[in-house]
């Protein structure tokens, strides 16, 4: 077919699936703010089709919106291979458009880059021995609640303070929030999963009205998708455990598995 005909459709899809996406995301909660960071992924797209779907992408990444800023870039290195940078949370609707100019041969990122960043999560929660009920923030992580109070007795749970960041592998991050100061290096593992290596400063209310602060280090394994006990800290100034510290990662632009 002509190419006119292919930068016409290109234009007229992802316009449509994108769009759909940038209404969705006027209403993404705070806790969504990793999917608006920028991200680079690589699709596989047909090598005579590559210039059309590309030219095609960047009109709809440059069109002015809210801001009027650009949203992204797309690039082109080598035939088949389509480069877009834009922000996170917009790569499965660009996979999916991508695609369907293809015309069903496979787009879908490289595993490699599907790999390439990851969002974190740090939950510091206040555990107690006495019986309560548990914070209803915390139902996505209550699997790996109801583990730690099997296994150490608690009977309520309380959200005190988390931080999220997007890191790539092999890369580092820092992140603070109103009790963690967190520092995290990310590392490839085995197929479904990163390592972590987490180093975190612990604030707590001391007995003078200020605040004392402990610090927390680790190494860990973090499966896709699944909250995960990493450490049992005492408050400030304690000797018992009351605290809990649970992480989560997420690759960034696929697929997802159930929280747990």
């Amino acid at each position: 077919m002509p190419r006119y005909f292919w930068v016409s459709a290109s234009i007229a899809l992802l316009l449509m699936a994108i769009a759909a996406l940038l209404i969705a995301s006027r209403d993404t909660p705070p806790d969504d703010a990793f999917a608006r960071q920028p991200f680079v992924m690589t699709y596989s797209v047909p090598a005579d089709r590559g210039e059309s779907i590309r030219d095609s992408l960047r009109t709809v990444l440059l069109v002015d919106h809210k801001s009027g800023q650009p949203l992204g870039q797309a690039s082109l290195p080598m035939p088949g291979r389509l480069v877009v940078s834009a922000p996170a949370g917009m790569h499965s609707s660009i996979g999916r458009a991508i695609e369907a100019l293809s015309e069903g041969e496979v787009a879908q990122a490289t595993s490699q880059m599907r790999r390439a960043a990851v969002s974190l999560e740090i939950w510091l929660i206040g555990a107690d021995f006495v019986d309560g009920s548990d914070d209803g923030a915390l139902a996505p992580a209550k699997t790996a609640l109801d583990e730690a109070r099997d296994r150490f007795g608690f009977k309520g749970f309380r959200l005190l303070d988390r931080v999220m960041a997007v890191a790539s592998e092999n890369a580092s991050v820092s992140v603070d929030g109103a009790l963690l100061a967190s520092s995290i290096n990310v590392f490839p593992s085995d197929a479904g999963a990163v390592e972590v290596q987490v180093q975190l400063g612990i604030r707590a209310p001391a007995d003078d009205g200020g605040f004392q602060e402990s610090s927390f280090r680790s190494k860990v394994r973090l499966p896709d998708g699944q909250w995960q006990v990493i450490g049992l800290v005492p408050a400030s100034g304690g000797s018992s455990p009351d605290r809990l510290l649970l992480m989560r990662q997420t690759p960034v632009g696929g697929s997802t598995a159930a929280a747990k």
